[in-house]
């Protein structure tokens, strides 16, 4: 077992800039900062100019020749290599895992014509048997390997949100005066019967007090977690005392009081359009009953047991720990919920976000059951102090000759010897890299700079197998539920807000967007479809970077599109015959499309190049992917300040994050193809070639509608 840390992993969200605000010290990257940008463009330069994601390194080819030529093309067609669901071709973990190459490796050839990813390039020259840049090989094998990048736990924000509304900080209740002085002349059976009563979901009278608030009071957090499909509310209320799902425009007068009009409600359902949708929840469902059915024990980690330290060989100051590791396997946990049958949604025009020319949108906040955020956790410590007492008892009844009550897993005293272990440190060679300007020919003015070599920690074995220990006397926790945890550890680190000073409410409020639709347009449909056939990937989050094509600088490798929480339809009324009624305007209901709130349109000219390029990146991966967007403006790409995986209160305003939105005229090359495959007339490609125009001319806008200063 080994693990290790990436030297350049904390920056992997950041320019090479950021890298020395982060770590000052790094002398040698200061000096490339200096050379490669500074002289140039000048550090005075204004913010639009900004450009600090390049491509610095090179990878060196063998002077002598008369190796095969590398292609671009190749390296293209190369299945070997690191990618991720939603990036183009090419991935690196940082902006120094990207090389610029020649394609012949003899001394004439000086111009650069290439550039890739280090794993694909490690992957090529390995294949062909090119082992001249033994140092770009070495830091290549290194490269930390592609990881998503979850949103900050939403369960620990709603708790640290909880905290606030019970110290009164936050939030107004829509308990008048007179029922809390009801409430404290109640008995104290009756007192003691409604703290120990686990009000229903939704049974918005007998939640705890302050609960219910008034909707918008507390100001919600914002959802950023995808929910997985099976587990949309199949049910939506929908609360609109405004009467605005009607579409049309908002109430001149936006800042309402929502106490001050009667409430008025609408039941909608979940209405999921992509039959492929459809089959993954069916199948995923049966995956939990079947997976419930099996149990099994769970491995849940090891423990190790430091017996003394020794000299490891590796250095001469270098020392080990050494010991003996066991496995820890428990029961498996209790099935996660499988659906949710229903939620609340609140509207309200002081909320309103904008108006097109298809659709309203408002920021919506939705009121869910906490089991959607259902989350199984077990105490390691408790784990861990378990096994110890039965290994205890194990050794003690094997030397009084008992074996009676020993555990299966794990065997008499002397046999243990098998889990021993020393972890040790590797220390790992200096690496040089070289570095260069595209467009400059690298010769022997091309700098130089040494990295400073890693420490690694790794476990060796020096036995057969490991022990196991099961445990099952420590119980799993849930927790999104409203139960005190069972241990005092997970009651201390299962929330950022420690134990709660009194009761929550089984359900969670959160801020999302709701599009509704104009009346009579089918854009807002056509979206949803979009959003279903997405599927999880473009939503995604992923470690480091991409080069997207026809771009030639590392972009991240964020999401591309909101995620999606569902679309939501009123059941259209019936006639005699079963048939569906003509809605007039008057009394049409719009549909619902939920989704991510990734924050407000960006200003193009208040935005870096480096932030420009990623804006530009984000169409051409939906291209690299098969989509058109069908409606490329910089109104339908929205800025968020902070990163998705940090807490409201770390979010850095130094962190911008982008997104596409509005996929009501989006366009898959797979539907195109189908359409021709359908068509009567053999040979029929007029879809896809039109598939194709509409994707050249969304290319070809990408320039002017982002600044830049030449056509892309």
């Amino acid at each position: 077992m080994s693990s290790s840390t990436h030297q350049f992993t904390r920056f992997s969200s950041d320019t090479l800039e950021g890298m020395f605000d982060e770590d000052p010290d790094s002398e040698w990257s200061l000096r490339i900062y200096k050379e490669l940008f500074n002289k140039e463009e000048g550090l005075q330069d204004s913010e639009f100019n900004k450009h600090t994601r390049r491509i610095y390194k090179v990878w060196p080819r063998d002077p002598k020749g008369g190796g095969k030529p590398c292609l671009m093309s190749d390296l293209r067609e190369l299945s070997a290599g690191y990618r991720t669901n939603n990036s183009y071709y090419l991935w690196g973990a940082t902006i120094l895992d990207f090389y610029m190459f020649r394609s012949f490796n003899d001394e004439c050839a000086d111009v650069m014509l290439g550039f890739s990813s280090g794993s694909k390039l490690y992957a090529w020259m390995k294949a062909h048997g090119e082992l001249y840049a033994k140092d770009e090989l070495e830091w290549a094998e290194m490269e930390e390997k592609p990881r998503l990048r979850p949103a900050a736990d939403i369960l620990e924000i709603i708790e640290a949100k909880n905290l606030a509304i019970l110290m009164g900080s936050c939030g107004i209740s829509m308990r008048d005066d007179d029922d809390d002085g009801e409430a404290e002349e109640e008995s104290d059976e009756s007192e003691n019967e409604t703290i120990s009563a686990i009000p229903r979901p939704f049974d918005y009278e007998n939640y705890p007090d302050p609960w219910p608030l008034v909707p918008f009071s507390s100001k919600a957090p914002t959802l950023q977690s995808p929910i997985p499909f099976h587990l949309l509310p199949e049910t939506l209320i929908v609360h609109d005392p405004f009467r605005l799902l009607n579409g049309g425009d908002p109430p001149d007068e936006l800042d309402v009081d929502w106490t001050s009009v009667d409430d008025i409600t609408h039941r909608y359902s979940l209405n999921l359009t992509v039959p492929s949708i459809k089959d993954s929840i069916a199948a995923e469902r049966a995956k939990m009953t079947e997976a419930a059915r099996e149990g099994g024990p769970v491995f849940i980690g090891f423990s190790l047991e430091i017996l003394n330290r020794t000299e490891t060989g590796i250095g001469s100051s270098s020392t080990a720990q050494s010991g003996t590791a066991f496995k820890l396997t428990v029961p498996s946990p209790p099935a996660s919920p499988s659906s949710i049958p229903e939620a609340h949604l609140f509207i309200s025009p002081a909320e309103f976000v904008g108006k097109g020319h298809h659709s309203v949108v408002y920021r919506a906040e939705w009121d869910l059951p906490r089991s959607v955020f259902s989350k199984y956790v077990i105490c390691h410590r408790c784990v861990v102090e378990a096994a110890k007492k039965i290994l205890s008892k194990d050794t003690i009844s094997n030397a009084a000759g008992d074996t009676s009550g020993a555990s299966d897993e794990v065997g008499p005293a002397d046999e243990i010897v098998g889990g021993n272990f020393i972890l040790r440190k590797k220390h790992l060679p200096v690496i040089d890299m070289n570095f260069v300007r595209e467009g400059q020919p690298e010769d022997e003015n091309t700098p130089c700079y040494s990295v400073r070599g890693e420490t690694l920690d790794y476990l060796e074995y020096t036995g057969e197998s490991i022990p196991t220990i099961h445990v099952d006397t420590v119980p799993w926790y849930d927790s999104s539920s409203t139960d005190p945890a069972p241990c005092s550890h997970l009651a201390v680190t299962s929330s950022i807000s420690g134990p709660l000073p009194g009761p929550v409410p089984p359900t969670a409020s959160v801020s999302v967007i709701a599009k509704l639709s104009v009346y009579d347009d089918n854009h807002l449909e056509n979206e949803a479809k979009c959003y279903q056939s997405f599927g999880e990937d473009f939503s995604q989050h992923w470690s480091g970077y991409t080069v997207a094509l026809p771009l030639r600088d590392p972009t991240p490798t964020g999401a591309i599109t909101p995620n999606f929480y569902g679309f939501y339809s009123k059941e259209e009324d019936k006639t005699k015959d079963n048939e569906e009624k003509v809605i007039d305007r008057d009394s049409f209901l719009s549909p619902i499309l939920l989704i991510e709130d990734c924050g407000k349109p960006i200003e193009v000219e208040k935005l870096s190049l480096d932030d420009r390029q990623e804006c530009a990146a984000l169409l051409f991966r939906l291209h690299h992917h098969g989509w058109t967007h069908g409606s490329f403006a910089h109104r339908n790409i929205v800025m968020q300040i902070g990163d998705h995986g940090d807490f409201p209160l770390m979010k850095s305003r130094n962190d911008r994050r982008f997104r596409l939105i509005d996929f009501g005229r989006a366009w898959s090359l797979k539907d195109a193809i189908e359409t021709d495959q359908s068509s009567s007339r053999n040979g029929d490609n007029s879809n896809e070639r039109e598939w194709k125009r509409a994707q050249f001319q969304e290319k070809n806008e990408v320039w002017k509608t982002l600044m830049f200063p030449h056509p892309i």
